[in-house]
C-alpha cells in the first residue's frame, strides 16, 4: 500500500511523507492534475493507494463509500493550524497504515467542526469512519488516531 497525493496538496507532504518512510506518489506521475475526482480515486484503487487530498468532494460517503478503496484522508485548515493538522498526520498514519486505513475514511482539520447529519465531527484530529460498521459506527480522536 502506498500514498497518493492529490494535485492541491502542499508539496510539503510529499518530503514529509517520505521523511516518515511511506511510499509516495503524486498524482501528476499517473495523470493530468485536473483528472475528474472520479478518475482520481479509481486511480487510488488501482495503485493500492490511500488518497491524501484537501479535495472535499471526497468526504461524500454515497459518491465515495469508504469500503470501496484503500483509504480515504481529508486535510482541512487554516494556516496557522498547518503543524497541529501534520502532527496528527504523523499518528493517525504510524497507527492506521497498511490493512488499518483500508475502507477508513479520515478528516484531519484545524479546529472543530459542526455535528453534520452524519455524526461525525472533530476536533483538531481526526473523524475515522469504517463502513462496514452498522451505521458506518463513528469514532472520535483528539490527537491521536483510533483503531476499532
Amino acid at each position: 500500500m502506498s500514498i497518493l497525493l492529490d494535485h492541491c496538496v502542499p508539496h510539503r507532504y510529499l518530503r514529509l511523507l517520505k521523511a516518515w518512510g511511506y511510499p509516495v506518489s503524486l498524482l501528476r506521475e499517473h495523470t493530468r492534475p485536473d483528472a475528474p475526482d472520479l478518475d482520481v480515486i479509481h486511480l487510488a484503487k488501482r495503485l493500492d493507494a490511500v488518497l491524501l487530498t484537501v479535495d472535499s468532494d471526497f468526504a461524500n460517503v454515497i459518491d465515495y463509500p469508504p469500503q470501496d478503496y484503500p483509504g480515504i484522508v481529508i486535510l482541512r485548515y487554516r494556516p496557522e493550524q498547518e503543524d497541529a493538522v501534520t502532527a496528527a498526520l504523523e499518528v493517525a498514519l504510524r497507527d492506521l497504515y497498511r490493512d488499518g486505513l483500508r475502507g477508513v475514511f479520515g478528516h484531519c482539520d484545524g479546529g472543530p467542526l459542526p455535528r453534520p447529519a452524519s455524526g461525525l465531527r472533530n476536533s483538531m484530529c481526526w473523524a475515522i469512519r469504517r463502513s462496514g460498521a452498522p451505521g458506518g459506527q463513528a469514532v472520535e480522536s483528539r490527537g491521536q488516531a483510533v483503531k476499532e
